[in-house]
């Protein structure tokens, strides 16, 4: 799946964001009953465990990168003729025929 560019989200951010504030909820209640022996369910315990998961994966999404992709062409020989590597706003062309 393509990753959003950097300082932006898109709707795939979004979706993940709510699937991660709906786990961290779920762990947040399950780690609280394991450790007061007994089933607690509180919905102000599941409100913040959703809040800080699902901003904490926003914003990590925000703030990193795409991941570049890099090709390489490569002769008869194998010998490396020319490297591409682009990401969202950059593209760097390498062209190593020496002679």
């Amino acid at each position: 799946m393509k990753q959003s560019p950097l300082f932006t989200l898109n709707w795939n951010d979004a979706l993940k964001g709510l699937i991660t504030a709906v786990a961290s909820s779920v762990v947040s209640v399950l780690m609280n009953s394991i450790n007061e022996g007994n089933f607690i369910f509180s919905w102000t315990a599941i409100w913040h465990g959703a809040l800080v998961g699902g901003i904490g994966y926003i914003a990590k999404n925000f703030f990193t990168p795409s991941t570049p992709t890099k090709t390489v062409t490569q002769d008869a020989d194998g010998k490396v003729t020319k490297t591409v590597i682009e990401t969202d706003s950059v593209k760097v062309n390498v062209d190593q025929n020496t002679k």
